[in-house]
């Protein structure tokens, strides 16, 4: 019995063995496991960043299989294509708008990629000429497999690769490196044209005089920038404050395009933002004052500036609180002359009073600043005689529409002094156009009730 069931072991073992082939391993079909396809479609679109200000760069594209560590396979070709018409529908299913690189910014070094004989992996160098390229916008380069000679068959699913080029550019807003690069004119030491970038309101640049109209500069901002919009500052004192300006982009100091147009800029002191219909991506920038509010033969600005979404615009830090509008919740008789704009008139002897009879629980006051400001905090004064009821538990709100409020800074313990000024920084300066001030609670207890305030400067 021992010796017939080693017999049928040794059968069953020596049959199985008949249906291997020498390593020991089942014979597939290669179909089942090997495919040619391009490195990277499986991260598609492919990200490549350029430099915008570089000559012609090189990115590389290969061709592989993978599925087994036996490379001899044969020599393979590999033939690759680019395919402009899959743009629109990558666009259509993926929901974007990417641009199709132009056909005189690349070209594919060779029409084919060898993969040789013990290897899995073959190259061919894809020439981006950069300087054929507008870098303000991003561009899709579909790549395809169009066939494969040899005994491996292609991957439909990876045979396209979708190289994304997109510039490369510095976020930071900041002019600390910032040059000039020419201009029409200036005021020499006292206006130069340098003064319209220094990041001081306080300072202009002022064309020559005599001159006529228009004048310009141009400035070197030493790295790619994405520009979504400027900011635009006007002096205060002065009389050729600019009415028609122009701002062109240029990545080369060459080409130069029109990205701002403004027929009438306000006439306001401070700092003004205005956004582009599409960003661009430059390194120079060029200002042109066309015409201005009156008859002078020169021109005045005091501050020019970028900006991207991420940081947001560069806004005044001027208050000009004699431009704003007012509203409260009451106000106490008329004939007491206790109006929202009296907290802003530089007087604390005069004071906004609510009215003591109208239930008025949380008094507030409300005002249009004109503009976008940049508060950092409050200076108080309360009310000079008279005393209690000064607020204790105060809000103050900014907005950039006057409907939705974010806090600036809430102070449930507000000093009642009527003699010291009341120092309120909030913890991090904020930007918008409305600001609101409510009286959550008074002293002495704390209880809700009609209020007043004597000044309020914010800074």
């Amino acid at each position: 019995m021992k010796t017939k069931a080693i017999t049928a072991f040794l059968s069953i073992f020596f049959g199985l063995l008949s249906c291997k082939n020498d390593g020991g391993i089942p014979e597939v079909a290669l179909p089942d496991f090997m495919h040619v396809s391009l490195l990277g479609t499986q991260n598609n679109p492919l990200v490549k960043k350029f430099n915008p200000g570089s000559g012609d760069t090189v990115f590389v594209i290969s061709a592989t299989y993978g599925g087994t560590n036996n490379f001899s396979q044969g020599d393979m070709e590999v033939v690759l294509a680019v395919d402009p018409s899959l743009v629109a529908a990558f666009n259509a299913e993926n929901g974007t708008a990417y641009l199709l690189l132009p056909a005189d910014a690349y070209e594919l070094e060779e029409t084919a990629v060898r993969i040789a004989d013990g290897d899995n992996t073959g190259n061919l160098n894809l020439i981006v000429k950069i300087r054929n390229i507008n870098p303000s916008a991003d561009y899709l380069l579909p790549v395809s497999i169009v066939s494969v000679s040899g005994k491996i068959p292609l991957n439909e699913d990876r045979k396209t690769l979708y190289l994304l080029l997109r510039p490369d550019y510095d976020s930071y807003a900041g002019k600390e490196a910032w040059i000039g690069a020419g201009y029409s004119s200036d005021g020499g030491s006292a206006h130069s044209a340098g003064m319209a970038y220094d990041g001081d309101e306080d300072t202009y640049w002022q064309s020559a005089p005599g001159l006529g109209l228009p004048q310009w500069f141009v400035v070197d901002m030493k790295t790619f920038k994405r520009i979504d919009g400027f900011t635009l500052g006007i002096p205060g004192g002065v009389n050729a404050l600019p009415k028609h300006i122009r701002i062109e982009t240029s990545h080369n100091r060459t080409d130069w395009q029109t990205v701002l147009d403004i027929p009438e800029l306000g006439q306001t002191p401070g700092m003004e933002p205005f956004s582009l219909e599409q960003y661009v991506v430059a390194r120079y920038f060029k200002v042109t004052v066309e015409s201005v509010w009156n008859s002078a033969t020169f021109a005045c600005l005091a501050e020019v500036g970028v900006y991207s979404l991420e940081q947001g615009p560069e806004v005044t830090t001027k208050m000009e609180k004699d431009t704003w509008t007012g509203e409260c919740s009451s106000e106490w008789q008329a004939n007491h002359n206790t109006g929202p704009l009296k907290v802003l008139d530089d007087n604390n002897r005069t004071m906004w009073h609510a009215s003591p009879t109208a239930g008025d629980n949380q008094p507030w006051l409300l005002f249009d600043m004109q503009k976008v400001r940049k508060i950092s905090g409050f200076k108080i004064w309360n009310r000079q005689d008279d005393h209690g009821r000064e607020p204790k538990h105060i809000l103050f709100e900014l907005s950039s529409d006057g409907v939705n409020w974010e806090t600036l800074l809430d102070v449930p313990n507000m000093s009642n002094s009527y003699t010291a000024e009341i120092d309120l920084p909030a913890p991090e300066p904020k930007t918008g156009r409305y600001l609101k001030i409510t009286i959550l609670g008074i002293h002495p207890d704390g209880n809700p009730g009609y209020s007043y305030l004597a000044e309020v400067a914010p800074y």
